[in-house]
């Protein structure tokens, strides 16, 4: 998992920075494949987690919380959903919104397949249409009796079990490795503290040597 992480330095590419982005089409680009590669992004969030403010439980129960919502067919308010469920239990929003990017282009097709069939499984309903190829919304609109009983309801009935586990893995995966990282850092900056107290302590120990001696050799 470390080797995975790391980042050839010579070989890294230079993104494209989020001001020097032209227009959204190029905040999509960079948000389906981002242009420092996947294996620097990756390092990227890790970094970013490592680094936020909170508690581990905070972090972690944030971003599973947006792990959960990206599951839920709610197209336009997961970051919202896994806020409201984030909060209340004492988790972060910025992590929630944040975890939320679970759900994006590579990831929803399968999202919406599988809790939408493992939906219709569980209601127990056989005789059911295919997902639409295309979404216009001012159908769904004008129908939306129809699309809620026929897709909406089964993509949430599928989506809550797998969004319960996906949740649950993200949290444990975080709150453990972040609670290990924090404390080897917490040990690490003890004995670095500990080690510059030493250090300054000699330094001082030997100027007041030097000064000890010249003044004897003024005598």
């Amino acid at each position: 998992m470390k080797l995975f992480f790391q980042v050839n330095k010579k070989k890294r590419t230079r993104g494209r920075h989020v001001r020097k982005r032209m227009d959204w089409i190029e905040h999509l680009q960079e948000y389906i494949w981002p242009s420092i590669g996947g294996r620097a992004f990756l390092r990227f969030m890790e970094i970013k987690l490592k680094r936020a403010r909170g508690s581990a439980h905070a972090i972690a129960l944030g971003f599973a919380m947006g792990a959960f919502a990206s599951f839920t067919p709610f197209m336009g308010l997961h970051a919202l959903l896994a806020i409201a469920l984030a909060v209340p239990f004492g988790g972060s929003a910025i992590m929630a919104a944040i975890g939320t990017a679970i759900g994006n282009p590579w990831t929803f097709p399968f999202i919406w397949l599988s809790s939408y069939n493992l939906g219709n499984f569980l209601l127990g309903r056989t005789d059911v249409p295919e997902l639409p190829q295309n979404i216009v919304f001012s159908e769904i609109w004008h129908d939306l009796a129809m699309y809620s009983d026929a897709y909406i309801l089964p993509m949430t009935v599928g989506g809550a079990p797998m969004g319960a586990l996906a949740a649950t893995f993200f949290y444990i995966v975080l709150f453990t490795n972040l609670s290990n990282y924090r404390t080897t850092r917490e040990k690490y900056l003890k004995e670095r503290r500990s080690k510059l107290k030493n250090l300054k302590q000699k330094a001082g120990d030997l100027k007041e040597k030097l000064t000890t001696i010249s003044h004897k050799g003024d005598m």
